[in-house]
């Protein structure tokens, strides 16, 4: 579920995690109001073209990585990779939290706060898609769903979407199994899932037949680095889990991670985004409020 060995994450962040998400059975449901209940037929990123759409033109900077925040007090300045430096009265800080190393806080951030963001880490999670001219899999009444235990794939997922003539398994890759497997060479890393789904599936003709195959490892990605959301290790939510979310100066922090509701899904970065603002419009409302005062 969250790309990590059981040693590897707090008991109590994986109680909490199932409960944001409404429990264990809910988070694995493909029910209504499960977690795997729906997908998007022209894929996830709509959900940021149309967050997107809702903005001003030119309002968000692509390309633009930034490298250091530097809080004055009285205002945020952000630096970019190329130099180029953005101010404004507040700033809402939405990646991960393993990634705040990646930057220069200025002041240093401290504390729990420091303390939690030290402390999180992401699992390594991967998923390779099998395209295939026609959906094999549903002869005998299939569903296409399976969850293995052996190795490297742990899920499989039927992905297809039939109104486009797209048909796909989905294979998911994580925890220690998938670190592994992440280190061969590409040929073999495809032929391990392929002769898998094979076994599982016990079809050998189509299954070596896909007319295309996608990878997705997260953890080489430069700017995610890891996947789906950071787990927090042994201790750590007893010592400074409370600092998760709250503000340090003018700097709010938001991301799944941060929800209370959904936290590790999509659901739960809308509702921390949403929750972000509103710290912010309250902020700068008790501001103007002192100033007159």
């Amino acid at each position: 579920m969250v790309g990590v060995e059981a040693n590897e994450l707090s008991a109590q962040f994986f109680i909490e995690y199932n409960g944001k998400g409404g429990g264990l059975k809910t988070l694995r449901s493909d029910q209504k109001g499960g977690g795997q209940y729906l997908r998007f037929r022209k894929g996830t990123q709509q959900v940021a073209h149309g967050l997107a759409g809702l903005l001003s033109p030119d309002t968000i900077q692509l390309s633009t990585p930034v490298t250091a925040i530097t809080d004055t007090r009285s205002s945020v300045i952000v630096t970019s990779q190329s130099g180029k430096c953005y101010t404004g009265r507040k700033l809402i800080l939405s990646i991960p939290t393993p990634l705040y190393k990646d930057l220069v806080f200025s002041p240093p951030l401290s504390g729990d706060k420091l303390v939690f963001a030290s402390g999180t880490q992401h699992g390594y999670y991967s998923k390779m898609i099998l395209c295939y001219a026609s959906p094999w899999w549903t002869k005998d009444n299939r569903c296409g769903l399976a969850i293995s235990y052996q190795t490297p794939v742990c899920v499989i997922r039927d992905t297809s979407v039939a109104a486009d003539d797209h048909y796909c398994l989905t294979c998911f890759i994580g925890g220690e199994p998938g670190r592994v497997w992440s280190r061969l060479p590409q040929h073999e890393r495809r032929s391990q899932v392929l002769k898998q789904v094979s076994r599982i599936y016990r079809e050998d003709v189509e299954v070596f037949k896909p007319i295309e195959i996608f990878e997705q490892e997260w953890s080489k990605e430069e700017w995610s680095k890891g996947a789906p959301c950071p787990v927090a290790g042994p201790g750590l939510l007893t010592k400074a889990g409370a600092a998760l979310k709250q503000s340090y100066g003018n700097l709010h922090f938001v991301g799944t991670e941060t929800s209370d509701v959904w936290s590790g899904y999509m659901e739960g970065a809308v509702r921390s985004g949403i929750r972000g603002a509103k710290e912010v419009v309250e902020s700068l409302a008790v501001e103007r409020l002192s100033a007159k005062l």
